[in-house]
């Protein structure tokens, strides 16, 4: 028997329901392979009581009333995550497309890692009102950067940030984020050592999980011994790993001091272009061993971001395919997304990437395998919807990368459920299959090991108990590609 979602509106009831109540099971999820962090495990049985995953089995007796979903021939991964987001950098493209995108391609959880408190903490109650398709969304609130700000809303550079001035002034923008209740902090590139570090220092006593770009006034090492727990885009790192890193260091702060009067973004712009081709020219091995044993050794996850930092190189909007992805966005981003695109898609047949930027593409890769044979938790994030990535599916695409770069399968899988929810500290209640867990799944039609680009393989989505099958899904598409197209009109 398969009763898969014959009533959208009984499961939406039924998942408010958990383990405590009546011990009534829900859904059963029958002869499946699970593969998560720690099993890869067929022929087994996934009970779920409600929003919460009950049992996992061999074999289990599933009563009436339960939504029987045949798992033969299928794979059972935990709800995926993109840890890296910005839900409110395109005001355009608003969350009544992105969440249900995000779902359909079974990402159950997201972590918007920038973002002013008034856009993103209505964004975060509207993904826990009920009824509403979307995801678990956590949310950092602005940037935290120094007093010459990346994101101040100037020069093309929407203003999604705040600057702090002083170590005083540190810790009461941190209190102030505290009392606002964000799920962690996210310090950026402009800050000074002093201000940074008092920061830090504030949000790991508030029990705050802190990310970061690695300031350019500072070394991986230095920010690392800060009490952070994350580094977005590898930012910076390759300056740490440099033979002359110290002599680097000191020419970085001169230049941010010369700088002082110039626009925040254009200036860490400037500083990017003069200083980061010749430290990936000149990476020291023994020196960048160090910096990474340092990274493991202190926790810090990183980010790699790779669909981003490839953007110069290869951007995956240069490809006609990837504009299919747009027809489910509004109208007016559709016009400007393809504009976008189809200028990078000249670019990139008319010349050869710069080779600065070929050089930074292959040192991310790299990097990204010396992180994860140094110990270094890798955590999958895209930055949709910069760069012209179409939330939800630009997931898909970090993870055949991350496998390019070195990455297994399952390794890949782990950086997208079981990492997040660690950074997040909420690994006892999501990242893998597990009984007393949230009911965040996803069920694939082909093995991800054999290929990674199997988790687009989608069959079913489950997020908080609720159900999804592929015919839902393929509804949602549908109703937002007519929403879409209405726009155009």
């Amino acid at each position: 028997m398969r009763i898969l979602c014959a009533c959208i509106t009984t499961i939406i009831l039924l998942s408010g329901c958990n383990s405590s109540q009546n011990n009534q099971i829900t859904v059963a999820i029958h002869n499946v392979t699970l593969l998560d962090a720690y099993q890869q495990t067929e022929k087994a049985t996934v009970l779920i009581n409600g929003d919460t995953i009950s049992a996992v089995r061999q074999t289990a007796h599933t009563p009436e009333g339960t939504t029987i979903i045949d798992g033969k021939g299928k794979y059972l991964i935990p709800g995926l995550w993109d840890a890296h987001v910005h839900l409110s950098y395109y005001p355009d493209l608003n969350t009544d497309y992105s969440y249900p995108l995000f779902i359909v391609n079974g990402i159950t959880a997201v972590r918007d890692t920038g973002g002013l408190l008034d856009a993103v903490l209505p964004m975060r109650a509207k993904a826990r009102r009920a009824g509403v398709i979307a995801p678990r969304v956590y949310v950092s609130g602005p940037l935290v950067d120094g007093k010459q700000r990346v994101y101040a809303g100037l020069n093309g550079r929407p203003n999604i940030s705040i600057g702090i001035d002083s170590p005083e002034e540190a810790r009461a923008q941190i209190n102030a984020l505290h009392a606002a209740g964000v799920d962690l902090i996210k310090l950026y590139e402009m800050n000074s050592p002093e201000n940074f570090i008092a920061a830090a220092k504030r949000a790991s006593e508030l029990g705050l999980p802190i990310t970061t770009h690695v300031p350019l006034s500072m070394d991986t090492v230095d920010a690392a011994l800060s009490g952070i727990n994350g580094i977005e885009h590898m930012r910076n790192l390759e300056q740490s790993c440099a033979v002359d890193y110290s002599e680097r260091l000191s020419a970085r702060r001169k230049a941010l001091a010369n700088g002082k009067n110039k626009d925040g973004g254009d200036l860490r712009s400037a500083i990017h272009m003069l200083f980061r081709p010749d430290a990936i020219a000149m990476q020291d091995s023994e020196r960048c061993a160090e910096v990474i044993a340092t990274l493991a050794r202190e926790e810090v996850f990183q980010t790699p971001t790779l669909t981003i930092n490839t953007y110069a190189s290869s951007p995956l909007a240069a490809e006609k395919k990837w504009w299919d992805t747009y027809v489910y966005l509004p109208g007016e981003v559709q016009e400007k997304w393809l504009a976008g695109s189809r200028r990078l898609a000249e670019r990139i047949q008319a010349n050869a990437p710069h080779p600065s930027s070929r050089a930074f593409h292959d040192w991310a890769f790299t990097m990204v395998a010396k992180l994860q044979n140094g110990g270094v938790k890798i955590m999958a994030g895209t930055d949709n919807p910069i760069g012209f990535l179409t939330p939800g599916y630009s997931l898909h695409e970090e993870l055949a990368l991350l496998v390019e770069a070195g990455l297994t399968p399952i390794e890949a899988i782990i950086s997208a459920t079981l990492r997040p929810a660690e950074f997040m500290r909420i690994q006892d209640k999501t990242g893998t299959i597990e009984p007393g867990k949230w009911a965040d799944l996803v069920l694939l039609d082909a093995d991800p090991r054999d290929d990674i680009r199997n988790t687009k393989r989608i069959n079913t989505v489950i997020k908080a108990g609720q159900v999804f099958d592929r015919a839902e899904l393929d509804g949602i598409l549908a109703k937002l590609e007519n929403r879409a197209a209405q726009t155009l009109e």
